[in-house]
This record gives C-alpha cells, structure tokens and sequence, in this order.
C-alpha cells in the first residue's frame, strides 16, 4: 500500500484444471415432410490447487449469531471453494446438536472438530440436450440442461430455518418446524446445512406454425404463429427455492461458489406470438 493506493499481487501456487468434454449430434429423420436432430454435450472437469502454501477462507455466513463464520477454503491439494464445515449428525436425546470430534466420536458444539470434506461448490459434470424438428409448417425445438456433483451451502436455512426460530413466531419449512431440536440449539454452521447441488432443468420449448404463399390471398406473404416456454421444470433434491444459484459471498475480496443465501429463483414465462409478412 502506498499513499492509499492498493496493490495487487498474484498469490502462489498454481491452478491445474482437467477433464474433456464430448459433443454428438444425430439426424434422426431428414425427408420432404419430417426432420428431426438430436445434441447432445457434457463436460467433466476437476481441478486442484498446487503448491499453494496459504489457507484462504471464503463462502461467508450471514445470519444472527453467525458473524465471522465461513463454509469454504482454498488450500494446497484440494479443488477450489472447497467445504470446510463440523460435521452434523442429528440430535440427543435433549434436542441438542451432535457433531464429530477430531478423533471421529460424538460430541457436543463444543467438541465439534471442523473437517475438509471431499465436496466442492463447483460441479464436475456439466450436460446439455437439444432437439430440432418440423413437421410440414410445423417446427418446434427444445433445450435441457443440468449439472451434477457440486454442493449449495444453504445460508437461507442456516440463518432463519431451526427450532428457535420457528418458536419465535418465524414462519419456517415444516421440517424445521417439527424436528427434535431443542429450542436453545444453536444454529451453527454445519454439514446439516449442506445440500447437492444436482439438477436437470427443462430450460426452453418453442413451437410455431407457418403459412406461406398462395394460402394467404394478394396481401399476405407469410403468418406465423408461435409459442414459446422457458423454465418448464426442474428436477432437484435441493430443498431450496432453485439449486442453480450462486451468491457471491466472498471474504476479502476472495469470491465463493456454491452458497445459497435469499436467492431469487428463476422465473418461467410463456410467450405467444404472431407475426405478420407482407
């Protein structure tokens, strides 16, 4: 720093990315009246950091009684946005939290031992599907796509979704609602909080009608009607609003990936159309 001014300096170490990726495409029928083509791609894609001497936190926690804590790590040997979490295993017999001791034993907040879990925020699989088609002066497309095996830390029910808070006239899932946790249980940051990331959305449809020439009269050249829909639905465990999300928690400056804290879902819409040549 120098009179203020900020420096910027590239920390060591070195990112090494792998995978490959695979693209077909397959012209199913193809004729006076029909066609129809089907792609598809995926990607699989690892990385981990090397010769990297630091321990840098990011993937911040909001939340009342959460200041300061943290879900993720960037560290020798490991991919990036790394979880670094205690490790939850349900309730006592008092409704109390337990968690895993350094030596792999139950224990109490107390006890609890942070571990480096094999769960990263990034997915290692990324796939899209499409299909094209017509049908005479009818044609029509759709897309999916999905990603699997990274990991949402869920901040939203961290910070507002456990027994306390339900009994202090929260509005919470019922799941949180009837659990067998103890009033007084803290909601720490844990595994429990931790959700798969996995999904395949149905992301857009298009279908339209098309009429041309001498079927219009003098006036008209083209009509074609179309419909459109995007977002149709998605397939997902994630007990949030949308498992494609990514808030940006980052600590000094250091971005995150993965974490979830009051995120808007995507939104669906429809269109109708009709447009007119002369």
């Amino acid at each position: 720093n120098n009179a203020g001014a900020a420096t910027f300096v590239n920390l060591p170490g070195q990112l090494k990315n792998t995978g490959y990726e695979i693209s077909l495409t397959w012209d199913v029928i193809r004729n006076e009246d029909w066609s129809l083509s089907l792609s598809g791609n995926a990607a699989f894609l690892d990385n981990e950091m090397q010769d990297f001497p630091l321990f840098i936190e990011t993937g911040g926690i909001n939340g009342q009684g959460l200041t300061g804590a943290y879900a993720q790590i960037i560290a020798d040997k490991l991919p990036l946005y790394t979880y670094y979490l205690n490790e939850w295993r349900g309730f006592d017999a008092n409704g109390n939290s337990i968690y895993a001791a350094a030596d792999g034993s139950d224990t109490g907040l107390g006890g609890a031992s942070k571990k480096v879990l094999k769960k990263s925020g990034l997915p290692d699989t990324n796939v899209g599907f499409s299909l094209n088609g017509n049908w005479k002066s009818l044609d029509f497309s759709a897309a999916f796509y999905g990603q699997f095996g990274g990991y949402i830390y869920n901040n939203t029910a961290n910070a507002l979704f456990f027994k306390g808070s339900f009994l202090g006239d929260r509005n919470v899932p019922l799941e949180y609602a009837t659990a067998n946790q103890a009033q007084g249980d803290p909601n720490s940051p844990s595994t429990r909080y931790l959700e798969s990331g996995d999904f395949f959305r149905f992301a857009n449809l298009n279908i339209g009608y098309t009429i041309n020439g001498d079927r219009l009269g003098n006036y008209v050249d083209r009509l074609r009607f179309q419909f459109s829909a995007n977002n149709l639905f998605v397939i997902t465990d994630y007990s949030g609003f949308d498992p494609e999300v990514d808030t940006n928690k980052a600590i000094s400056g250091v971005n995150s990936a993965g974490m979830d804290y009051l995120a808007y879902p995507n939104s669906k819409g429809f269109t109708l159309g009709l447009s007119v040549g002369f």
